[in-house]
């Protein structure tokens, strides 16, 4: 059992966010009825629920078993237990991709954005949250999962920016500076 099938059936409670997450992004991008979204890495469905009734298909795609169990319990989500650097879905499939505070924990973080570019639509976007650690919380999270021995793999903003130019032209940062910021991109 690894930390995350562990920690799965109280996750959502450790993690009151998730709507306020959610509200972010639909600021970030304007979603639509007709989207197909990928919660990549996106554990129990924590912040994909919200999108149930506003999109078309709603995948979670994540690698504990546990937290694809829990993920089973938000009726209109779809769960699939799977890796982000063997995406199991066709080319130019979803037209949103969004990866909520679990880019970190991804392992070939370069075979992962080749991926992310082959899955997502022409002019589909990318939305990333990830903790900021030159903050003090973000630098007490990479910290303590340092501790835990989970091998993340945190990035500054301006870094996180770099890696995913090379694979999507259009990019855009937000909040860089605060604990949580907020990558978002167009494959163009």
């Amino acid at each position: 059992m690894n930390f995350f099938d562990f920690i799965a059936p109280a996750y959502e409670v450790f993690h009151r966010e998730a709507k306020k997450t959610f509200k972010i992004l639909c600021q970030l991008d304007n979603f639509k009825k007709t989207d197909k979204i990928l919660d990549l890495g996106g554990g129990t469905g924590r912040v994909s629920k919200f999108f149930i009734g506003k999109a078309q298909e709603i995948i979670v795609l994540d690698s504990s078993a546990g937290m694809i169990e829990k993920c089973k319990n938000h009726i209109g989500l779809s769960c699939i237990l799977g890796l982000a650097d063997k995406i199991p879905f066709p080319d130019s499939y979803f037209d949103k991709i969004i990866i909520i505070d679990s880019f970190h924990h991804f392992r070939n973080q370069e075979i992962i954005c080749q991926e992310i570019k082959r899955v997502l639509m022409q002019n589909g976007k990318l939305l990333i949250e990830e903790f900021n650690p030159r903050t003090i919380i973000g630098g007490l999270i990479a910290l303590i999962e340092k501790l835990l021995k989970m091998k993340s793999d945190f990035y500054f903003s301006k870094e996180l920016n770099a890696l995913f130019a090379k694979y999507l032209l259009k990019i855009k940062i937000f909040n860089g500076a605060k604990t949580k910021y907020y990558l978002l991109a167009e494959k163009i």
